[in-house]
């Protein structure tokens, strides 16, 4: 723990402290206890697109009572990228909603393929993983579905409640941000790496002006990397797509 400690004084790295403390107590704590010596300047790129090439898809197997899917989608949208406001609203839509989005109607209310379905952009690296557990036996058509959602995104397929609702919440949570301090860190650790300052207003202006079109472009510009099953040892369906 203490060579660990030690690396960490070598290290990049930002200090943040909430609670009830004055600045001169936490400044002197930190001043005390994180007496960093080196006066190295780092230069390390913060955010850096997937390569969008395919690779194999994986396969694990233990004893598991439900077979797990993950199918990882390249999506070269990152957060200094203007577009992430629409990449943002398209996740939440696809599958970022929970019971509301697009995944969850389809796979899970019509198909009754699943208990659970959900996605999970990452716009550090441009990327957006679904996930779900599913029968064995259906994971190609799983994939296929899932596919088909995206397909139809990407021509138009999305209703005005659905964006007016994916707004709604995405607003809902910039208005109640200050209620959750580890949610405002994060998000005031974000607009600091690209050096600017939060302005909820202009956020909230930004989710506002999405249009259908833009939603269109992120679901064009997503590409299949790869997807990873893990399912029990006596499977026996065929594995290909």
């Amino acid at each position: 723990l203490y060579k660990y400690y030690k690396k960490l004084l070598d290290a990049p790295f930002d200090v943040y402290i909430s609670g009830d403390v004055t600045y001169k107590c936490a400044f002197d704590l930190v001043k005390k206890y994180l007496i960093c010596t080196n006066k190295k300047k780092y230069d390390f790129q913060v955010f850096k697109n997937m390569d969008s090439k395919f690779i194999k898809e994986e396969y694990f197997y233990q004893k598991v009572k439900q077979t797990k899917l993950a199918v990882v989608y390249s999506l070269p949208i990152l957060f200094n990228n203007k577009n992430v406001y629409a990449a943002r609203l398209f996740n939440y839509i696809l599958g970022g909603g929970s019971l509301t989005s697009k995944l969850s109607k389809s796979i899970r209310e019509k198909e009754g393929l699943c208990y659970s379905i959900y996605s999970v952009y990452n716009s550090n690296y441009g990327y957006l993983v679904i996930f779900t557990g599913i029968s064995k036996n259906n994971v190609n058509h799983v994939l296929s579905k899932i596919q088909d959602e995206i397909t139809l995104m990407a021509k138009g397929k999305i209703s005005d409640i659905e964006i007016d609702n994916a707004k709604q919440s995405f607003i809902n949570d910039i208005e109640t941000i200050d209620d959750d301090i580890f949610a405002n860190l994060l998000l005031y650790d974000k607009y600091a790496l690209i050096n600017e300052n939060i302005d909820k207003s202009k956020l909230i202006k930004y989710y506002k002006k999405i249009s259908k079109s833009e939603l269109q472009d992120v679901a064009k510009n997503l590409k299949i990397k790869t997807y990873v099953v893990l399912t029990s040892e006596d499977s026996n369906e065929d594995k290909k797509i």
